[in-house]
């Protein structure tokens, strides 16, 4: 898998590189959602810098970002960041703080 998540004192960094699949993001969502450390994080990085394609559609995309709007229920003060360098991963990010989809303040 193309995905490194690291916790820090108040956050998670998770850096994504290569070829992002849907079980990369998968596995991301499920691992720091179900953390007992996700009602205290206070930020997520996501890293999308490293990536050199995208091969996930947007539905699973849109799937990703409803299941963090569960989530978001029982943590108000978690902020989300985007680092991305290509089109394919801005649009990843811009589903994330679509007003439709937004479950915790995002920043790309």
């Amino acid at each position: 898998m193309a995905l490194e998540i690291t916790w820090e004192p108040y956050g998670v960094y998770r850096r994504f590189y290569g070829a992002m699949t849907r079980d990369d993001l998968a596995r991301s969502v499920s691992e720091v959602h179900t953390s007992a450390k996700f009602d205290k994080l206070y930020y997520s990085i996501n890293d999308l810098s490293g990536v050199t394609d995208i091969l996930i559609d947007a539905e699973v995309v849109e799937d990703a970002a409803v299941q963090a709007m569960g989530a978001s229920l029982s943590n108000k003060r978690l902020i989300m960041a985007f680092v991305a360098n290509n089109e394919k991963a801005l649009a990843l990010a811009r589903t994330f703080s679509n007003p439709t989809y937004q479950s915790f303040p995002a920043q790309y």
